[in-house]
């Protein structure tokens, strides 16, 4: 079924009918001007169309996530230059064949993008690159992205933050949740929350989830909360349990004055079953480290890319989502303030995409902080710009 026909996905999302019919045209369009078939009979990496989307957009918010896709880019075909277009259409065949972190990434740098010609345009893409030597073996590096303010031209260069021990803890974390699920589905429907006081590696997988198991066997059906359980090596981790209670209707869950944060309502609601993970203060102390280390890499390995004689931004998009937007900039502004060495960078920021379709408040968000250290001070116009006091649309 074509990603658009199935509008039950939507739920409670922000998006209308309206706004998908819009975004099957804004594609549709675009894959025509970038030579994409609409509709091959059979999608292959070779052979790239819409009907890739439905890959990375299965599971929660997919049609919302495919509205969102279209808007990013309906905003930056209408806001680069002209040059830049023929470089959109090549990243978005691009972005059809791609899987896993390079598709985050070029996800990531178009979303970026679009946020920003809200507030400059036009934009041009791979600044650096002779109109000649976009298809070349021989392209030279470049940044992302220039704008041009009344008095300097701006570089920015976007790029995801990845940091290897919290993407190791996200994947024994996933492991472990598949496993206790199932279980639950099972066994005992309910609530399963786990505090872990150390860090989760693939090798603890096994043995946790069977301990874990035998504690919910061993236990008579009633809510528990924050029982110790101890773990080879004097590590310790903590479980509450609780059922999932059911009403029959929204006023049954009403008018039962229940308070709790999880609840199902209506006919069909079969296995009900959740796992939440959260990590002990100490855990988050000893993963510090290597956040900071992650932060300072990142800044490090751009210098590469740096070729222009003129004010140049970092933009990092947050690859895991136990990073924090005021946490990972303030980290970020530390070690600018603290290296000469970073002088070239003049501002860097943050960027997380919306990921709450359902909240009209939940907006993507793009925050900027100045590098005091700056070879190249951003002028007026631009903290004008990042800060909505002003807008610079230039012919």
């Amino acid at each position: 079924m074509p990603w658009d026909q199935d509008l039950s996905g939507l739920g409670q999302s922000i998006y209308t009918e309206e706004d998908v019919t819009l975004a099957r045209e804004v594609l549709d369009g675009l894959f025509a001007e970038a030579g994409l078939p609409s509709a091959p009979a059979r999608p292959t990496g070779k052979n790239p169309s819409d009907i890739s989307l439905q890959w990375w957009s299965s599971g929660i918010g997919a049609l919302s996530q495919t509205v969102y896709l279209a808007q990013t880019l309906y905003g930056l075909h209408q806001n680069v230059t002209r040059r830049s277009r023929r470089i959109l259409y090549s990243k978005l065949r691009e972005l059809l064949q791609l899987r896993g972190a390079p598709f985050e990434d070029l996800l990531a740098e178009f979303r970026i993008a679009a946020l920003l010609t809200d507030r400059f345009s036009p934009m041009a893409l791979d600044p650096s690159v002779p109109k000649d030597l976009l298809v070349s073996p021989s392209r030279p590096a470049t940044c992302d992205y220039a704008i041009r303010l009344p008095d300097q031209d701006v570089f920015l260069e976007a790029t995801v933050l990845r940091v290897q021990s919290l993407d190791r803890l996200n994947a024994a974390l996933a492991d472990a949740n598949h496993t206790l699920i199932s279980h639950l589905r099972k066994s005992r429907e309910g609530r399963l929350s786990i505090s872990l006081g150390f860090q989760l590696s693939h090798q603890d997988v096994r043995p946790l989830t069977a301990a874990i198991k035998e504690l919910l066997r061993s236990e008579a059906a009633e809510p528990f909360h924050r029982r110790p359980l101890d773990f080879p090596g004097g590590r310790l981790l903590y479980i509450s349990w609780e059922p999932i209670p059911h009403f029959a209707s929204l006023s049954d869950l009403e008018e039962s004055g229940f308070t709790g944060e999880v609840a199902t309502i209506g006919d069909g609601v079969t296995s009900v079953a959740g796992v939440d993970w959260s990590l002990e203060p100490a855990v988050a102390q000893i993963l510090e480290p290597s956040v900071v280390k992650s932060v300072l890499n990142k800044l490090k390995r751009k210098r590469d890319q740096f070729l222009y004689g003129g004010p140049y931004c970092l933009i990092l998009a947050l690859g895991n989502y136990r990073l924090r937007q005021d946490g990972i900039l303030a980290k970020a502004q530390s070690c600018l303030a603290s290296s000469p060495k970073l002088s070239w960078i003049s501002a860097i920021a943050v960027f997380t995409p919306r990921v709450d379709f359902e909240s009209p408040e939940a907006r993507p968000r793009l925050t900027f902080g100045p590098n005091p250290r700056a070879r190249f001070p951003l002028s007026s116009h631009f903290w004008d710009g990042v800060s909505r006091k002003a807008t610079y649309h230039l012919p």
